[in-house]
């Protein structure tokens, strides 16, 4: 499946985003490396979907609406687990109904089970 980054932007920031994209990063990114192996670390899932429990406070789509520049910047904790059946997505761009049927495919809960099952990871966090 294709995804149009694009389809709800106006003509003249689709250009002016287009135009970032192509400039070079002025400086390399910053990066830390791991302290300790992989196979020792507590792996969380951080996710940019608007993701939350049902009881959860909706995130703030009005302000977005309002400001297409705009994104609600606050998360909602997500104990692991979690099945897309207690979820609600509140993303305003994406598909939410794909994410309520399968969690997994935007916060790999499961894939983290298994790599900690594998000894890939030291152990998954309890929340996310």
């Amino acid at each position: 499946m294709t995804v149009n980054a694009y389809r709800f932007v106006d003509k003249i920031t689709r250009k002016m985003v287009e135009s970032w994209n192509k400039k070079k990063p002025q400086r390399e990114p910053l990066w830390t490396p791991l302290s300790k192996p992989l196979s020792e670390c507590t792996v969380a899932c951080i996710r940019t979907a608007a993701i939350a429990l049902h009881d959860d406070a909706p995130f703030d789509q009005e302000t977005e609406r309002r400001d297409p520049w705009w994104g609600d910047p606050s998360q909602r904790m997500i104990p692991q687990g979690t099945k897309g059946t207690q979820v609600r997505c509140w993303h305003l761009h994406i598909d939410g109904s794909h994410a309520e049927q399968d969690l997994n495919c935007v916060m790999p809960l499961d894939r983290l089970e298994e790599l900690a099952k594998n000894g890939e990871i030291g152990r998954v966090a309890p929340r996310h």
